[in-house]
């Protein structure tokens, strides 16, 4: 009887820890799409003031996100 609460305890703490990485994962890849998102809408705004055109944005490769 001990020993199955033990292993119930050390089952709930290794799930809730799993929960948790999980969770830090998916915030940090949210995280990093809006700082993509960021920094292309920047450039966008950068080179068009320069009066660089949509295809060479894609040919300087501002047009590929990169997932993970």
């Amino acid at each position: 009887m001990d020993e199955s609460i033990i292993f119930l305890i050390l089952g709930l703490g290794l799930f809730a820890t799993f929960q948790r990485q999980v969770a830090y994962r998916a915030r940090l890849k949210a995280a990093r799409r809006r700082t993509a998102e960021k920094r292309r809408r920047v450039w966008e705004v950068v080179l068009s003031c320069e009066g660089v055109t949509r295809k060479r944005h894609l040919s300087i490769g501002l047009g590929h996100e990169q997932s993970s």
